[in-house]
C-alpha cells in the first residue's frame, strides 16, 4: 500500500506525488491513500482511496526510491509512506511526462498565459511583463488570448488585459488545467501549477522561462522537458 503523510501546501504540490502513487500502484497492482483523490479523478485518472490489512513495517519513500518504483526497478515494500515528499526531481518529472496518457481533446488556436505571482511576487521568483510580451511578439494565432493568475489585479495581468486584449480566466485549478490544454499556445510561469499545465498541454506549443534566471522555490522539474525555454527574456531560435 502507498499512502501520504502530511499536507503539501498548494494543489500542484499534491498532484505530483499523487500521480507518482497512481502510476506505481498500477505498475505493482497496489492500493493507495492519495492526497487529493477527487482531483485525480477530475483530471482523468480513475482513483479511489483504499486501505488493506497488510502488516508493517512502513518504508518512508525517498525521491530516489520513487523514481526506481516508477521505472519498475525496485521491489515495492508492503507499506510505503509519502511523508512530506514533493517528488520534484528531474528524473521523476521525466517519468511523469513519459507516462502521460494520450487524452482525447480538441485544440483551438487560442493562447493561454499563466501569471504566477501571489506569495512570491515580492521576490525575483517569477517573470514579469517583458517575458509575456516577448513570447506574444513571436507567435501567431487567430483565436483568443487568455490570462489566468493567482493575482489578477496585479499590473502584469492588467496590462495583458488592457494592452493586448487578454480575457481573464478565473476558474478553479483543475478547470484551468483542462481548459489551458485546449489552447494551441501555452505560456507558463514557474512553479508546479504551471508545470502541470504544461504536462497536460500535450498538443500545444509550450513556453516557459528559464528557471536559472530566477530564485525558484520548487524542484528542477522544468529541466525534464523539451518545451520552449525563454532565457533572459530572449526567445529560442
Amino acid at each position: 500500500m502507498l499512502f501520504r503523510v502530511g499536507g503539501l501546501g498548494r494543489l500542484g504540490n499534491q498532484v505530483i506525488p499523487d500521480l507518482c502513487m497512481y502510476y506505481i500502484a498500477k505498475k505493482y497492482n497496489q492500493v493507495c491513500q492519495f492526497y487529493n483523490v477527487e482531483t485525480l479523478n477530475r483530471l482523468g485518472f480513475p482513483s479511489k482511496n483504499e486501505s488493506d490489512n497488510r502488516s508493517l513495517p512502513v518504508v518512508d519513500a525517498t525521491d530516489e526510491y520513487v523514481h526506481k518504483l516508477l521505472k519498475g526497478e525496485a521491489e515495492l515494500a508492503s507499506h510505503v509512506a509519502f511523508k512530506f515528499l514533493y517528488c520534484q526531481t528531474t528524473e521523476i518529472a521525466r517519468c511523469l511526462i513519459e507516462y502521460m496518457p494520450e487524452f482525447e481533446f480538441d485544440v483551438n488556436d487560442n493562447v493561454f498565459m499563466h501569471v504566477r505571482l501571489g506569495d512570491v511576487s515580492h521576490l525575483n521568483n517569477t517573470p514579469r511583463l517583458n517575458y509575456y510580451e516577448k513570447v506574444l511578439s513571436q507567435i501567431q494565432y487567430t483565436g483568443k488570448l487568455y490570462v489566468t493568475s493567482d493575482s489578477p489585479e496585479h499590473e502584469v495581468c492588467k496590462t495583458l488585459v488592457n494592452k493586448y486584449g487578454a480575457e481573464p480566466f478565473n476558474e478553479d485549478e483543475v478547470t484551468t488545467w483542462l481548459f489551458g490544454r485546449t489552447c494551441r499556445h501555452v505560456v507558463m510561469s514557474l512553479g508546479t501549477f504551471s508545470w502541470i499545465l504544461g504536462l497536460f498541454a500535450t498538443k500545444s506549443h509550450r513556453w516557459y522561462p528559464n528557471p536559472k534566471d530566477y530564485n525558484i522555490w520548487h524542484g528542477p522539474i522544468f529541466e525534464a522537458t523539451d518545451w520552449n525555454m525563454v532565457t533572459n527574456n530572449t526567445l529560442p531560435q
